[in-house]
């Protein structure tokens, strides 16, 4: 029995789980793969994600949207207990077996407790976390951190050990079993996997940093058909803008269709699409035909009004039509007494962006045959220059915009404890 065919048993035992692992260890492919045999099982599971672009992606809902909250922090939230009751969703959390976050390394301790107190409320369960419901998190704790205002600091000192999701009160209740992916499917190269865990633990020498310098690409200009990430949205938007203003060709805008209700903001597609013949794009959603993946780099050929021409990197040319991306909410059915998926509002825009730039945020989760990273002056985040780093697939294919110096690598001391700490694996 693999690996995830073991998690798999754990679940359905009712267990409570932690998945994570390493940039390319297929956590979105497991994810997908538990949804698929829950819904075969008719088990009663929801998926949520913290922003509205991870729940799309993984075809759920928003914690905030799903629970109903008002678009506050946890701890505002937290404050009245009393306003979390939901009498019209009753049925629906009652009926509720599972719970799935993704990207719960995004998710504060604070809306995570929050969650926490809604469930207790309105499953009349109050003596067990989330009402009893099974809980399986994906996340890596390594990668970006949730976000924390300034003026939040000074709260979060007070009342919680680090806003991480696993400072929260509830996660020790939870009694999680923490698993840990170890097939890297992205990268191949030991040598490249060893540098990148390095980087991920913010272990680096002087000496690991020189060789690593010395073993990386040190370039300005990225060699054609890569991608730069970088660490600031407005580096991207002016890499793109300036390489499509430099293309002496007739410029295409397509509109982004909208049908029910669908946020722009949550969209991963352009509500506006501006293209020309010869722009270098990324589409961002799997093709049902396996003719591209979410990360693949292609450049325009042909514009039509209902099609787009790409040539891909390996020389094919595919035919692109519009895309539908749907906006999902669960319901309880009271006629079959289940709950359901209902799409509440779908976005229909071609599946591609500009792509000579992406920001390091918006390039968790894709890989790229060749990519530049561009840290700006210095990192400013932990896991950022860890996610950058692993989006490429071979150390051939990643450059550097500068050499990396010791204060692009950002560790939270905090995540290091909670990984050492942590038993992984104990249970497989």
């Amino acid at each position: 029995m693999d690996q995830n065919e073991k998690i798999k048993k754990h679940i359905e035992e009712g267990r409570n789980i932690y998945i994570t692992g390493e940039a390319g260890t297929g956590k979105s492919y497991l994810l997908n793969s538990i949804a698929s045999d829950l819904a075969t099982e008719d088990k009663a599971f929801a998926i949520l994600a913290p922003t509205g672009l991870a729940a799309i992606n993984v075809k759920g809902q928003t914690i905030h949207k799903f629970c109903g909250f008002a678009p506050k922090p946890g701890y505002q939230i937290l404050e009245n207990p009393d306003q979390l009751r939901r009498t019209r969703k009753a049925k629906l959390l009652q009926k509720l077996d599972i719970i799935i976050l993704d990207e719960v390394s995004m998710i504060r301790a604070d809306l995570l407790d929050a969650m926490d107190m809604f469930f207790r409320i309105n499953r009349n369960n109050e003596r067990e976390p989330f009402g009893g419901i099974q809980v399986i998190m994906f996340g890596d704790h390594f990668q970006l951190p949730p976000i924390v205002k300034s003026f939040e600091k000074e709260y979060f000192t007070q009342f919680y050990e680090s806003p991480y999701f696993f400072h929260s009160k509830v996660y020790e209740e939870l009694a999680m079993l923490n698993i840990k992916l170890l097939k890297n499917y992205r990268q191949s190269d030991l040598e490249f996997i060893k540098i990148l865990q390095l980087i991920r633990h913010g272990k680096l020498q002087p000496v690991e940093l020189e060789y690593i310098n010395e073993k990386l690409q040190i370039s300005s200009t990225p060699k054609e058909h890569s991608i730069t990430v970088a660490s600031r949205n407005q580096q991207v938007d002016q890499k793109n803008q300036y390489h499509l203003d430099s293309i002496e060709s007739k410029e295409y805008v397509f509109r982004a269709r909208q049908e029910g209700n669908f946020d722009e903001k949550s969209s991963p597609a352009e509500p506006k699409l501006h293209l020309k013949v010869g722009a270098q794009i990324i589409f961002i959603k799997n093709d049902p035909e396996n003719r591209w993946v979410n990360g693949t780099l292609g450049e325009v050929l042909q514009v039509k009004s209902a099609k787009i021409i790409v040539q891909l990197q390996d020389g094919k040319k595919v035919e692109v039509e519009p895309a539908t991306w749907e906006k999902i909410e669960y319901q309880f059915n009271v006629e079959k007494g289940a709950i359901e998926e209902t799409v509440t509002g779908s976005l229909i825009q071609f599946p591609i962006k500009l792509a000579w730039a992406v920001s390091i945020h918006k390039s968790q989760g894709q890989t790229y045959e060749s990519c530049l990273v561009d840290l700006g002056y210095s990192a400013f985040a932990p896991g950022q220059t860890y996610v950058a780093l692993s989006r490429a697939k071979t150390i051939e294919g990643l450059y550097l915009k500068r050499a990396l110096r010791n204060n692009d690598i950002i560790t939270d001391p905090k995540i290091t404890e909670f990984e050492e700490n942590t038993e992984w694996n104990v249970e497989l």
